[in-house]
């Protein structure tokens, strides 16, 4: 009788986590692609947009497919970007540099950041376009905490915390034994 409920106790509250958890599953499945988030979904955010209220298997797989739209464009600027930098730099270790292919070369950098910024709030604009206006005040406030778009974000957790200070022969980089003198 007691093994009988243990086991009982056991399957209902697995089952209470797995509920818990389908809105974050029913994102899709992880995909292997490089950049942040290796192995996870595409993009900025995706598990916090399974935390907008009522969001529906709909309207995330919406947002999926602008996202994977969204990431195959930039992966193209960003080739082109990889590119300029590199012609770039080549043109900074000239010990004499031509300024007019310098000047050329940054403005061709600059360009390029600049597509890459209007395509990332374009995606922006285009997934608040899928979610409905009390969603869009929720997806609104997650932008203003730093949870920068349905993609690459900042939030709670990243950056340094406790622990990465300066202090002799600690952190990163800081071989043992090196002081304040």
């Amino acid at each position: 009788m007691v093994r009988r409920k243990t086991t009982l106790l056991i399957a209902l509250v697995t089952g209470i986590l797995l509920v818990a958890a389908l809105p974050a599953l029913s994102y899709g499945p992880p995909r292997d692609g490089g950049g942040r988030g290796d192995g996870g979904p595409r993009g900025e955010g995706s598990m916090c947009l399974a935390f907008i209220p009522d969001i529906t298997a709909e309207q995330l797989e919406a947002i999926s497919a602008i996202r994977d739209e969204h990431h195959d464009a930039m992966q193209t600027l960003r080739d082109k970007l990889y590119e300029a930098k590199n012609a770039f730099r080549e043109l900074m270790r000239d010990p004499e540099p031509d300024l007019t292919a310098v000047r050329r070369a940054k403005e061709k950098l600059d360009a390029l950041e600049t597509d890459m910024l209007i395509a990332r709030l374009e995606m922006r604009a285009a997934v608040r376009d899928v979610l409905t206006e009390e969603q869009r005040v929720f997806f609104d406030e997650m932008q203003a905490c730093g949870h920068d778009g349905p993609g690459f974000g900042h939030g709670p957790g990243m950056g340094p915390g406790p622990g990465m200070e300066w202090h002799p022969g600690g952190g990163p980089g800081m071989g043992p034994g090196r002081s304040d003198d």
